[in-house]
This record gives structure tokens, C-alpha cells and sequence, in this order.
């Protein structure tokens, strides 16, 4: 459903809420430039996938 019809059911907030109608290829790369230098990835730690498959190569 659109913002609008979302709001005239009381599900959302008009006040605080945006809505941007746009097409992935141009959105996606918007976002994820964003996401990346806002830097908050620096701070996790890791994944280690390795343990993950080790455990699931040697029960086999």
C-alpha cells in the first residue's frame, strides 16, 4: 500500500514519514554508499564461516 493510504488507515504517522518512489538500480547503490561510509560495519566483528563449514565437513 502507498504512504498515503497507510496514514488514512492509522497505521502510519504523515508527520515523520516519507515515501520515495524510485527504481532498485538507482536506489540500491544510494543506500548501500550510505550504509558503508557511515562506518558502523568497523565495529563488528568478523564472521567466521570457517568454524561453521568445519563442523558440518567432519560430521559427514
Amino acid at each position: 500500500s502507498t504512504l498515503k493510504e497507510a496514514s488514512s488507515w492509522g497505521k502510519v504517522s504523515m508527520t515523520y514519514e516519507q515515501m520515495v518512489y524510485s527504481e532498485a538500480t538507482i536506489a540500491m547503490p544510494l543506500v548501500a554508499g550510505y550504509a558503508y561510509h557511515k562506518g558502523v560495519w568497523k565495529e563488528r566483528k568478523p564472521k567466521e564461516f570457517q568454524k561453521i563449514y568445519k563442523t558440518v565437513v567432519s560430521e559427514v
